[in-house]
């Protein structure tokens, strides 16, 4: 079974240790509010004995999360030039990254949740990185419309420029190099000349009040075994690629 997961991009900015512990717990309180699903967290960290459940209210992120990014093998930019040492005030030149789920047991119904962000000197065409992995037991309770909603909270959240709906067996039939967008299952784009290019007779689409477009590609899973999706999923690369709409600048 392909294992649909979705993956957006947002404008990244240079954030502290702090700023970054800010905004991603602003994230998941969001989360929470949106639903259930994400009363209880488990912080991940980047060592195996790192993870730990988080309080219901969050309450102790920061000194958790901060402790689960600490590495000792960066030299960290701070107001002291001299110290390189891990603090609130730190600014990395790989950004921070950390990943939080619904239970620590993947055989379970569990959604993880990856937030990267605040990457020291960022460029213009540096991305922030919000992902959502489902585990097998979820798989096949993923429907379009609350999948859509789930994008639309997510638009709301971090205002991508661009987010998609998509298994590793389709990406592979439909990504070409050199491309930052990949068209999935459901895709969103900010730009806001996407919408008018889209074809009405091969997608669906939902224009947002932002000009961004919503569109997928069937009602149900656009598996890499259906040529029909995968036909359309590269027209609509082709169309939008011709007119420079799937990078980021």
């Amino acid at each position: 079974m392909e294992d649909f997961k979705i993956l957006s991009r947002f404008p990244n900015k240079e954030m502290t240790t702090k700023e970054y512990l800010m905004f991603s717990k602003n994230i998941l309180l969001q989360l929470k509010s949106f639903s259930s699903d994400f009363n209880t967290l488990y912080a991940w960290g980047s060592a195996p004995n790192h993870g730990t459940y988080l309080k219901e209210d969050l309450s102790d992120f920061e000194s958790v999360v901060f402790n689960q990014l600490r590495n000792d093998e960066i030299a960290y930019s701070n107001p002291d030039k001299t110290n390189k040492q891990f603090t609130l005030d730190s600014k990395c030149f790989i950004g921070y990254s950390n990943s939080y789920s619904t239970n620590k047991d993947y055989k379970q119904n569990q959604i993880t949740i990856t937030i990267g962000a605040g990457k020291e000197d960022v460029s213009n065409n540096d991305m922030g990185i919000l992902n959502f992995e489902f585990s097998k037991k979820l798989q096949s309770n993923l429907s379009l419309s609350n999948l859509i909603k789930l994008l639309e909270f997510i638009i709301k959240i971090v205002d991508p420029y661009y987010l998609t709906i998509i298994s590793n067996e389709l990406r592979r039939k439909v990504k070409v190099e050199g491309q930052d967008c990949w068209i999935g299952w459901i895709t969103y784009i900010s730009n806001k000349e996407v919408a008018a290019m889209l074809p009405s007779d091969i997608v669906n689409k939902r224009v947002l009040s932002n000009g961004g477009v919503i569109f997928w590609l069937s009602e149900d899973k656009a598996l890499s075994t259906d040529e029909k999706a995968v036909q359309k999923a590269i027209k609509i690369r082709n169309i939008l690629a011709k007119n420079s709409l799937l990078n980021y600048s």
